[in-house]
């Protein structure tokens, strides 16, 4: 099961780094959002990597549950930046 949750969660930073790409020349602020999505994405994945090689410590775990919440804001935050109000 964590090979398969490392498996999505490389489809989800392609996908995200792909978005990256798209949006070079994009607002200054769906930029910013984005990278701090990518730091956030890449930071998860320290911390999953080290957990699977540790033995799930329980400090870690607690570190990934935060991240993740962190992972869900920053998500909604670069999908917020890119609609425009009525």
């Amino acid at each position: 099961m964590s090979k398969l949750h490392a498996w999505a969660v490389w489809v989800f930073v392609a996908v995200l780094v792909a978005y990256l790409v798209s949006v070079r020349r994009g607002p200054q602020q769906v930029r910013r959002a984005a990278w701090i999505l990518l730091a956030i994405t890449l930071g998860q994945g320290l911390i999953g990597y080290v957990q699977y090689f540790t033995g799930l410590p329980a400090l870690l775990v607690g570190l990934h549950m935060l991240g993740s919440a962190l992972l869900v804001a920053g998500s909604t935050r670069v999908v917020l930046t890119t609609r425009t109000r009525a």
